[in-house]
């Protein structure tokens, strides 16, 4: 088995909108949104986008958004089955890559919907901090906030 961390392009982001993990459809959903939509959406307004191959197969497409010259960004993650083959190297790289995030930003931020456990596990265990559930979108769906602070 092997993976590589590339530049995402637009092939990757199709290939997550179809094989990305039902939990995270249902997320999308919960805001009104169409997957393939939504995340097009997130990788035509990211600085920075890159994707995670197992054996050439897309495991993860994630990024960042955010003025340049602002001291916060949101991240953002989706994730195929294909991740669950490198999810300790996945992780490692992660956080290597949310330390040269904050190098040069105070604050990250995400959301998550409470019954997103696995999600909620990764992004705590980087240091995120969950916020209170909170409603969200045209439904209300609720959503915590994942912060991530330099101080």
């Amino acid at each position: 088995m092997s993976y590589e961390i590339v530049p995402s392009t637009l092939v990757h982001v199709r290939t997550i909108a179809r094989t990305m993990r039902e939990d995270e459809r249902a997320e999308i959903a919960a805001v009104g949104w169409k997957p393939r939509h939504l995340v097009h959406a997130l990788y035509r307004s990211s600085d920075e986008s890159w994707c995670a191959l197992v054996d050439g197969k897309v495991a993860a497409v994630w990024g960042v958004r955010g003025p340049l010259m602002s001291e916060t960004a949101d991240v953002w993650l989706f994730t195929s089955p294909a991740i669950e083959r490198i999810k300790h190297a996945f992780f490692k790289e992660a956080r290597m890559r949310l330390s040269d995030l904050m190098a040069t930003r105070r604050k990250l931020w995400s959301s998550v919907t409470p019954g997103h456990q696995k999600s909620i596990r990764f992004w705590t265990m980087l240091g995120f901090r969950l916020t209170d559930a909170r409603p969200v979108g045209p439904c209300g769906a609720m959503f915590h906030d994942l912060v991530l602070e330099r101080f």
